[in-house]
C-alpha cells in the first residue's frame, strides 16, 4: 500500500513500505510542463549535480562515499510523462536492518542526497565549467547514438512529425544546438529556478516507516527556498493536417512505424483492455504482426510497441 504525505505545498512523498527486500531505494524528480526552452538544461543538470559537491570534490570521492553506505548506488532520472519533463537523483541502498550493528544507511544516504541536490561547488555564479562542458559532451554523444539505433529513430522522427502540435513531439533530452549553447551560469540560474517553483515528487521503497522518512528528509528540504507554481493540467492530442517527411539514408533493413491516438487515459476504466490490444495487435513474438508478417510471409521482422494516450 502506498503511503502519500505532502511534507509542503509542491512537495509530496510517496512511500510504499515493504519488508520483502534487502535493499530500499529513493528517487527525487523534479517535475516540469514539456518545453523546447529547457528540456536540454533539465536533462543536463543531473549529470552535472552527480560529478561533486563541495565536501565531494569529484567523481572518485563520490564513488568512495557511496562506498561507505554499503555500496549504495546513485543515478540520474530524465523522464518524459505526457505533456511533463521529470529530471532528478534515483538512490538504492541497503536497507538498515542488513547492516553492522551500531550502522544506519537510510539516514546518511539521504543526507548525502542532500548534498548531492544542494551542494554543487560553484564558481562566478555558475556550476563548475569543467563539468558542464564534459557533462554537455556525454550528452550531445547520447543524443546522436540514436540516429545508430535505427529503430528508435524511427519512433523518435514518428513523434516528432505526429505530436508536432504538442509538448509529446518535443525529444526528451532537448537538441544538440541547445545543448552546445548551454553555459555554466545560465544552467546554475535554471536550476535554482526550478528548485524554487517547481512540482517536486518523492517515491520510497523500503522498510521505514512514511513518518521516519518524512522526518529525515526535513533536514534537506528545510533548506529550499520555495515560490511553488502549481503545474499546469495535461492536455488532450492535438490532430495535426496530413504531411509528408522524407529523410533518406543507407540501411541494411527498412523500419516501419505506425502511430495511432486513442481518447483513453490512463485514469479510465478502459485503459487496461486498450494495453492488451496494443500488445495484442503489434508487441512481441504472439502479436499479430508478427506473426502474419515474420511466420506467414516468412520476412525478416522484429517489432515492438508503446502506447502513447497516457496524459490524463
Amino acid at each position: 500500500m502506498i503511503q502519500t504525505i505532502e511534507l509542503s505545498p509542491g512537495i509530496v512523498l510517496r512511500c510504499c513500505r515493504d519488508t520483502r527486500f534487502k535493499q530500499g531505494c529513493l528517487s527525487f524528480q523534479i517535475v516540469r510542463p514539456m518545453a523546447a526552452e529547457e528540456s536540454a538544461m533539465n536533462a543536463l543538470i543531473p549529470s552535472v549535480l552527480l560529478r561533486g559537491t563541495v565536501k565531494h570534490g569529484d567523481l572518485r570521492a563520490i564513488t568512495a562515499r557511496l562506498d561507505e553506505l554499503y555500496g549504495a548506488a546513485v543515478s540520474t532520472i530524465v523522464r518524459r510523462v505526457g505533456d511533463y519533463q521529470t529530471t532528478g537523483l534515483y538512490c538504492s541502498f541497503m536497507d538498515d536492518r542488513f547492516a553492522l550493528p551500531g550502522d544506519q544507511v537510510l539516514e546518511p544516504m539521504l543526507a548525502f542526497l542532500g548534498e548531492l541536490l544542494l551542494d554543487s561547488p560553484v564558481e562566478n555564479g555558475g556550476f563548475l565549467s569543467s563539468f558542464v562542458e564534459s557533462e554537455k559532451k556525454n550528452l550531445i554523444a547520447t543524443i546522436e547514438s540514436e540516429l545508430n539505433d535505427k529503430r528508435a529513430y524511427a519512433i523518435g522522427r514518428l513523434l516528432r512529425t505526429m505530436c508536432r502540435a504538442d509538448t509529446f513531439g518535443l525529444p526528451r533530452l532537448g537538441e544538440t544546438d541547445q545543448v552546445a549553447a548551454i553555459d555554466p551560469v545560465q544552467l546554475y540560474a535554471h536550476y535554482r529556478k526550478i528548485l524554487r517553483e517547481s512540482h517536486i515528487q518523492l517515491f520510497y521503497v523500503g522498510s521505514a516507516e512514511a513518518e521516519t522518512v518524512a522526518q529525515l528528509l526535513t533536514p534537506m528540504l528545510s533548506r529550499l527556498e520555495r515560490e511553488y507554481i502549481p503545474l499546469p493540467d495535461q492536455t488532450p492530442f492535438h490532430t495535426c493536417d496530413g504531411t509528408d517527411t522524407a529523410e533518406t539514408m543507407e540501411v541494411s533493413q527498412g523500419k516501419l512505424c505506425m502511430g495511432f491516438t486513442s481518447s483513453i487515459t490512463n485514469r479510465m476504466q478502459e485503459f487496461p483492455a486498450m494495453q492488451v490490444l496494443n500488445t495484442l495487435f503489434g508487441s512481441g513474438m504472439t502479436s499479430k504482426l508478427f506473426q502474419n508478417i515474420r511466420e506467414k510471409m516468412s520476412l525478416c521482422y522484429s517489432i515492438g510497441s508503446s502506447y502513447y494516450g497516457t496524459k490524463g
